[in-house]
């Protein structure tokens, strides 16, 4: 006898979804700074396992909201990045790569310095390097269902 995956009801593969796509810490990234590296990586590999999105349109579109609304995403400290402020301190490539899914996101864990990230001589106040303000009003614009 077969089984039939998508002959199961919508609320048990959701069930079999949520097992395989939300963890119950935050995802940890940490960032990667060769050549071979990606901008992000897991820190952690196990226990999730977004490849199920990749079985077909359906489980796509019944499961990739459950990977970005139910998990709490840990990116890298901003304070750590400044040097390579550049490339917008990682967030951004993440959230592009997500593409419309960004809107799903309700958890984002930053780590923001005590102290800011550099001293502006000319205008005699501390600042954050513009590419961390960047990726905090590109998650505020993108990640909508963020809320305080």
């Amino acid at each position: 006898m077969t089984l039939n995956f998508f002959g199961l009801p919508k609320e048990i593969r959701l069930q079999l979804y949520s097992e395989l796509l939300v963890l119950p810490e935050p995802i940890v990234f940490v960032a990667g700074y060769g050549p071979p590296s990606p901008p992000l990586f897991r820190s952690n590999r196990n226990g999730l396992f977004p490849a199920l999105l990749q079985v077909n349109k359906q489980a796509h579109s019944e499961a990739s909201s459950l990977l970005c609304s139910n998990n709490r995403f840990q990116f890298p400290d901003i304070s750590v990045t400044v040097s390579f402020a550049t490339d917008s301190a990682h967030i951004a490539p993440f959230l592009c790569q997500i593409g419309s899914q960004v809107s799903l996101i309700r958890y984002i864990c930053i780590t923001i310095p005590s102290f800011p990230t550099f001293y502006d001589s000319q205008q005699g106040r501390a600042m954050f390097h513009e590419a961390h303000i960047k990726n905090l009003e590109l998650i505020r614009d993108t990640c909508t269902s963020i809320t305080c």
